[in-house]
């Protein structure tokens, strides 16, 4: 912003200045939307440091880069009982258990296999000793994909399979907030992916090759990650960039949401130049 600023005298048209409050649980895009909505946007501009990439590097790729998802949030609710008689109490830890094979059964028979949905489940938490069976059992999760509609048809399967297993076994499936909140306004629950558009792609990548050095433009695989740029790209052209963080030599290159994460810093320089290049290419009518 600052760097834009003393170069205003330079620059054609207008920059808005859009703040992330947290793209993990989708919180704050919305307000950032509805903000927008009344004002003539040309192109959405975004970058994530990339633990993938070497340092120094970025990536500007069209097409998705970043996947959609969806959070698996439900709780099988039965009814407690002392561990001495299973059979006086409902108990929850079984259908939670046996959901999740089930699920992977299901995706496997009933999702295209050319468009990948990944299954993750994080957490199954429920009772606290030896003795007692819990009321409830909580399952949680997430899964993502690139094709929108293959996202849809899962999560329509994960409900559906979970149903059935809480209703075999006597339980009550209760889903959770987070998993009927509607980052995605044609489907409730499910986020889109990220998919840069190609022309505003071309053109970051012509920008950044006239002021980085040689070979520093690159490209690489789509990132399995999600987050909330997603909705941006769904009404705007955009870019979303990779800015590669990893130096070995310093430390940096472990996977992100690693224990062991960390970021050369001396790359974070470059993700400024990128961003006010991009910036002086679109205002000032470069093709």
């Amino acid at each position: 912003m600052k760097a834009l600023i003393r170069l205003r005298d330079g620059l054609r048209g207008k920059v808005f200045f859009c703040f992330e409050e947290g793209e993990e649980h989708w919180t704050g895009i919305s307000n950032m939307l509805d903000g927008l909505k009344d004002k003539r946007i040309d192109t959405v501009w975004g970058l994530h440091v990339y633990a993938g990439l070497d340092s120094g590097k970025i990536s500007v790729d069209a097409r998705p880069r970043m996947a959609g998802s969806f959070v698996i949030q439900m709780t099988m609710r039965g009814k407690g009982g002392h561990g001495s008689r299973p059979d006086q109490a409902v108990d929850p830890l079984i259908p939670a258990a046996m959901v999740v094979p089930a699920w992977n059964c299901a995706f496997k028979n009933q999702l295209n296999v050319e468009k990948p949905v990944t299954l993750a489940i994080t957490s199954i938490q429920g009772g606290v000793t030896t003795n007692v069976i819990p009321n409830t059992a909580t399952i949680l999760g997430s899964v993502r994909f690139f094709h929108q509609e293959e996202g849809i048809k899962a999560r329509s399967v994960i409900l559906d399979v979970a149903e059935h297993v809480a209703r075999m076994n006597l339980c009550t499936l209760e889903v959770g907030p987070r998993m009927l909140a509607a980052p995605s306004p044609d489907a409730p629950g499910v986020a889109p992916a990220v998919v840069n558009d190609e022309k505003a792609s071309a053109l970051a990548a012509r920008a950044l090759e006239e002021i980085l050095p040689q070979g520093s433009v690159t490209t690489c695989p789509k990132w399995y990650a999600s987050e909330s740029f997603s909705l941006y790209t769904m009404r705007y052209p955009s870019v979303f960039a990779f800015l590669g963080i990893r130096n070995l030599e310093c430390g940096a290159g472990a996977e992100h949401h690693n224990e062991k994460f960390d970021l050369d810093e001396k790359a974070l320089p470059v993700g400024v130049l990128a961003t006010v290049k991009y910036v002086d290419a679109v205002v000032n009518g470069e093709e």
